[in-house]
């Protein structure tokens, strides 16, 4: 997973249920958030990425292998995938996307 993040250029896809993935790509400093409803790029802070880093940590400490697909989060470059299988992560994304004004 630190071999996508090194890159510099990947997304982190949320898969809510069968019907809701939303999405946060990455190049060099900027973030394109995308939902059913909307796409937006802006800028991203330090502070920001800091937030996501934090965010993606402490689910990650819940992955575990036997859960199912769905709910999940996905962080995928190019050339690698790594799947993280995550119950009930809905509320801290919320959290999140309200704290990086999404």
């Amino acid at each position: 997973m630190n071999d996508i993040f090194d890159s510099k250029d990947f997304t982190i896809e949320f898969v809510l249920d069968d019907s809701r993935t939303e999405s946060m790509s990455f190049i060099e400093d900027i973030i394109v958030y995308k939902t059913a409803k909307e796409t937006k790029r802006s800028t991203i802070t330090f502070d920001e990425a800091l937030l996501i880093n934090d965010f993606i940590q402490s689910q990650f400490k819940l992955h575990d292998a036997s859960n199912s697909e769905i709910p999940s989060i996905i962080i995928l470059n190019t050339a690698k995938k790594v799947t993280l299988k995550i119950p009930k992560y809905e509320a801290a994304y919320s959290n999140l996307i309200t704290k990086l004004e999404l």
